[in-house]
């Protein structure tokens, strides 16, 4: 403001001091939005997943928005059509009056409430929303400056059979179901500690025969990059928007040779059917894009699952189908597969997304006034029902079944309630990772020892014993050597800020962590290098 108060004594324009109004309230403006409903200020991984902007803000937020815009062009009405004479410094100071007093009816005590989350959060306290923009900027530029040199790319190696520290009896060729459920950390589960009473029953007892992986962390986020990477092991370079939500982008990643080689084309060459089950609709996502890159061959979306095998049931959902939709989908399949070649089944679930709250055919927990809540526990129930099917069919001797996330859940409000202080809001967290082995019939703790899902594929690979010569940036975590060439970094979008590492259980973020900072500079650039080397 400051600034705006000496633009306005020394120049003589009378468009200039208007713009800087406009910018400033237009900044802060998103920025104090972005940040009550997403608990950050504007990131690149937000501007990356702008597609689902409608589960951030809903009707009441998108007609607010609507009438601020509207109310952006009074000063431009006044100066067209009131004919007695008004400055334009008037003008800017009466519009920014108004401008204060509409808002705060609307948000009242949330004013107040910003400004103690600013000061209450370390990473954000000493940032304004202007300089934050600054920074965001700044981070295109300097990602196109990174030091893309080879002396920090991690070698990918082959994944030893005879390497393994699990104490079972390895089966070849056996049936494998992955589910990737949507933005869940470990920490609400009860079987890793949750303090909500019979929050994920079915989750504890499914891993009381299972091998229950501790202290295991997400590589990367959001959605796209977290699936992508995961079974192929990578940092993915591209994300959503702009990336695999834009057409020409999209096409040149398919018709591109890629430099790694990815779980569901390994075992289609083994001989496996590979199916990807897309709990979307077909516009809503580009999922069954990404899942033919990465080599499945059999994809069904939200329309297809409808049509085959939900006796054209609509999608309840507003994107494509609910959890309870898409397990009763998968169940329904596996009953009428018909095929004797072992089976890969791969599905993601979508309703504990950030912000959302059950569908119509979802069950609440308690009182159901959280909606984090509600949606694990209605997770918790569609998973029971679907291994209740597993345990009394075909299935259930030939078959490892994972559980696992894409990432970990987005520190949104209702999440961020149910945390205790020492909590950092970070997208970086455990993340579950429970695998039931065909015929286990009690709970294995395993410690990953701060591994992350970089190194998902390579474990998949080892504990179903796939003989294979394919190379992976990640390590199995079930291997019994140390390797000191394993990755603890975790890359959120592309952005070299949001770099972490995980040192015994803790997590550094490169923005604002003094501790272990030229780790974490190195790690941005090994994490940039390989990106630069994906395609």
């Amino acid at each position: 403001m400051l600034a705006l108060l000496v633009i306005l004594k020394f120049t003589k324009s009378k468009i200039i001091p208007l713009i800087i109004s406009y910018f400033y309230v237009i900044t802060t403006f998103s920025q104090t939005v972005s940040y009550l409903k997403g608990n950050d200020y504007i990131t690149k991984l937000a501007i990356a997943n702008t597609k689902h902007v409608d589960v951030l803000l809903g009707t009441k937020e998108i007609v607010f928005i609507c009438l601020f815009v509207l109310f952006l062009l009074v000063p431009i009405f006044f100066k067209k059509n009131i004919r007695f004479k008004i400055s334009n410094i008037s003008i800017s100071i009466i519009f920014l009056i108004l401008l204060f007093f509409i808002l705060l009816p609307r948000f009242d005590s949330s004013f107040i409430r910003y400004y103690q989350k600013v000061q209450q959060a370390t990473q954000i306290s000493k940032l304004s929303p202007i300089f934050e923009l600054y920074n965001l900027s700044k981070s295109y530029i300097l990602a196109k400056d990174t030091d893309l040199s080879n002396k920090d790319i991690i070698k990918p190696v082959p994944v030893s059979m005879n390497d393994f520290s699990l104490n079972i009896h390895r089966q070849k060729k056996l049936n494998i179901i992955v589910f990737f459920v949507e933005g869940t950390s470990a920490r609400l589960l009860n079987t890793y500690g949750g303090k909500y009473s019979k929050l994920t029953p079915n989750i504890d007892r499914f891993a009381q025969s299972s091998i229950k992986i501790n202290n295991y962390f997400n590589h990367t986020a959001a959605t796209y990059r977290g699936i992508h990477g995961q079974l192929c092991s990578i940092y993915p370079k591209f994300g959503g928007v702009g990336g695999w939500g834009d057409k020409n982008k999209r096409a040149e990643i398919i018709n591109s040779k890629s430099s790694y080689t990815c779980l569901p084309e390994i075992l289609d060459n083994k001989g496996y059917e590979t199916v990807y089950f897309n709990p979307h609709f077909v516009n809503s996502s580009y999922f069954p894009a990404l899942a033919r890159k990465v080599g499945f061959q059999t994809i069904f979306s939200a329309e297809d699952s409808t049509e085959k095998f939900l006796n054209g049931s609509q999608g309840l959902n507003n994107e494509g189908l609910t959890d309870n939709q898409q397990f009763k989908a998968i169940e329904a399949y596996l009953k009428d597969r018909k095929s004797v070649k072992p089976l890969f089944l791969s599905a993601y679930t979508l309703e504990t997304h950030a912000w959302v709250d059950v569908s119509k055919d979802g069950i609440k927990y308690g009182d159901g006034s959280n909606h984090t809540l509600n949606t694990l526990h209605n997770l918790d129930y569609a998973f029971g029902k679907f291994v209740n099917y597993i345990e009394s069919s075909k299935y259930k001797n030939n078959t490892i079944i994972v559980l696992t996330a894409d990432h970990a859940h987005y520190y949104e409000d209702s999440y961020i309630e149910l945390m205790d202080k020492s909590y950092k809001k970070y997208f970086v967290d455990r993340i579950p990772l429970i695998i039931h082995y065909p015929n286990q019939n009690k709970e294995i703790e395993f410690d990953a020892n701060s591994a992350t899902s970089i190194d998902f594929a390579p474990s998949i690979i080892q504990l179903a014993d796939i003989e294979t010569k394919a190379k992976f940036i990640g390590r199995s975590i079930f291997n019994k050597s140390k390797d000191k060439t394993r990755l603890n970094i975790s890359a959120i979008g592309n952005d070299p800020i949001d770099t972490f590492i995980i040192v015994n259980g803790e997590i550094y973020r490169n923005k604002f962590s003094h501790t272990n900072k030229k780790d974490l500079e190195k790690a941005a650039t090994i994490v940039n290098n390989m990106r630069n080397h994906e395609l």
